[in-house]
């Protein structure tokens, strides 16, 4: 019976999330007849998550029996993707011509539409490229969300269906349901296939079925010998062999790219930072002005504004937030009001909740959880401090965005946050889970105007070192391109060029090493 009603409560919270995304996104209310699609939509939304997370851990991590390919040479990796072919001719043709290239009929595989990190920089990405001349996309989705909309305003055809691997369960099933999907590719004459995520190497593995080129962008810095287990043990050493496919897997921080170091057989990692479009987001910025902003948010002028964004779950560790509230003096919890702004997973809410309900009264009132929003420069432009309590990040969005608001921020340095701002200069630095050490970050920058001042000062200065946005889809490009011009897969055409480069190598390609457990 509990169950029956935690199940109903995890839905309604996030059928009430669809409500405030429409509201946002149309100044009202949806009126009675728009209530059906939007309950569909949420039902789709939370049966997946849900699902997921009831998911039941795999019995054999990958770590104990996935055979590690061999690193091959690095010149036979040069020669897998660089081989001469039909898309090389044709291109030194139309650069002899002074033609430009056409673009690339590409399929960009998302692993949702929300419009949070990784969504959003696929999003900006694939505008990018489009606008360039470099793709021409078609983006497909397992789930729907707001970000569809805004493909379809640029020109973008967006395709939503279940997911291909929806109720798989054997290895059988996965090449069937791989099958199916290559069919649908070809459908749609696709020349290049780009996965965001870890979760799209499905796409990887069909683009090798296929022998089309793929680029490959994961956006996770979870252990690999674990991060696959809810799949049946041998598709999850499928979706590993996937790193060795694409022309390029690009990780978008080197902490991350480190983690996965093990599977770089074929030598295609590379790193490129995410770029925040700074004038963009500038603009939005700008329709907000502060004082606007915190009046619409119920901001009191005495009060300082934490902002707390991202998808509210266990990884993103809001708790310690919420934890840290609860260790604040007095005088200095009256001070603040926290804003912990982004959609949320069923399980970690519940947990997230009890913390909350833990607290007194006043201290609760000092905090407000908001579902997931499409105008997020409103927060940005009402906030004073900024926290970021992530257990496990690459190069978090949400750091370039604090960084561009000019906020002192207050962070965890999890994996690539560390490469986006140094500790003491343009951040400060907690260990995930100390709440304590949180809130006596929070009470330094309460107390102190001037280190307020100066870390945000430095943020500026922190920013403009990094890569910007046009630089990063240039990089991008140019990945692309590289990718079209192979004409195919990696690892299919490993035995051929391990011959042309030396007969000595093709042994090397019939051995396997296990890692160690």
């Amino acid at each position: 019976m509990m169950r029956r009603v935690f199940q109903l409560g995890s839905f309604v919270q996030y059928a009430w999330g669809r409500i405030q995304i429409h509201r946002e996104e149309k100044g009202r209310l949806p009126r009675f007849s728009e209530l059906p699609p939007l309950a569909r939509k949420a039902f789709g939304s939370w049966h997946k998550v849900y699902l997921r997370a009831r998911r039941p851990p795999a019995l054999e991590s990958a770590s104990l029996t996935f055979q590690i390919p061999p690193p091959i040479d690095p010149h036979d990796a040069w020669l897998e993707v660089n081989q001469p072919n039909a898309r090389r001719e044709q291109a030194s043709r139309e650069k002899s011509n002074g033609q430009s290239s056409a673009p690339i009929r590409t399929l960009m595989c998302a692993f949702n539409l929300n419009r949070e990190g990784a969504p959003h920089s696929q999003y900006e990405l694939t505008i990018g490229l489009k606008e360039r001349g470099v793709i021409d996309p078609i983006v497909y989705s397992p789930t729907d969300g707001p970000l569809r909309k805004d493909y379809q305003k640029h020109g973008i055809p967006v395709r939503v269906f279940k997911h291909p691997l929806t109720g798989m369960r054997r290895q059988s099933e996965y090449d069937e349901r791989i099958r199916a999907f290559a069919k649908q590719i070809e459908d749609w004459n696709v020349e290049l296939v780009y996965g965001n995520t870890l979760q799209t190497f499905y796409a990887i593995e069909t683009a090798h079925q296929l022998n089309l080129p793929s680029v490959w962008n994961p956006r996770e810095s979870e252990r690999w010998q674990t991060y696959f287990d809810f799949l049946p043990t041998a598709v999850d050493h499928r979706a590993l062999q996937c790193f060795s496919y694409p022309n390029q897997v690009v990780f978008v921080s080197h902490a991350s790219r480190q983690v996965w170091e093990r599977l770089n057989s074929r030598h295609n990692f590379t790193v490129i930072h995410n770029g925040l479009n700074r004038e963009k987001f500038a603009d939005v910025l700008r329709r907000w002005p502060r004082e606007r902003a915190r009046k619409r948010l119920r901001i009191a002028p005495s009060q300082m504004m934490v902002l707390l964004p991202g998808t509210i779950c266990k990884r993103k560790g809001q708790i310690d937030l919420i934890e840290a509230v609860g260790l604040l003096s007095d005088r200095h919890a009256r001070q603040i009001k926290c804003l912990i702004v982004g959609n949320r997973s069923p399980g970690y809410r519940e947990r997230l909740k009890k913390s909350y309900r833990a607290l007194p009264f006043g201290r609760r009132s000092k905090i407000k959880i908001v579902a997931e929003t499409s105008d997020p420069a409103l927060y940005y432009a009402a906030a004073d401090l900024f926290v970021c309590c992530s257990r496990i990040e690459s190069f978090p969005r949400i750091i370039l965005e604090a960084m561009a608001a000019e906020l002192p921020i207050i962070t965890t340095p999890a994996f690539g946050i560390a490469e986006q701002v140094q500790e003491n200069v343009s951040a400060l630095f907690y260990q995930p889970g100390d709440a304590a050490a949180l809130a006596d970050a929070i009470t330094r920058l309460l107390d102190d105007a001037s280190l307020r001042q100066s870390l945000a000062t430095n943020t500026a200065a922190a920013l403009d070192a990094l890569i910007d946005f046009d630089s990063m889809v240039d990089k991008y490009a140019e990945v692309f391109r590289e990718a079209w011009l192979s004409g195919g897969t990696r690892a299919r055409h490993a035995e051929a060029a391990a011959q042309v480069s030396s007969p000595a190598h093709s042994l090397i390609a019939g051995s396997a090493g296990t890692l160690d457990p």
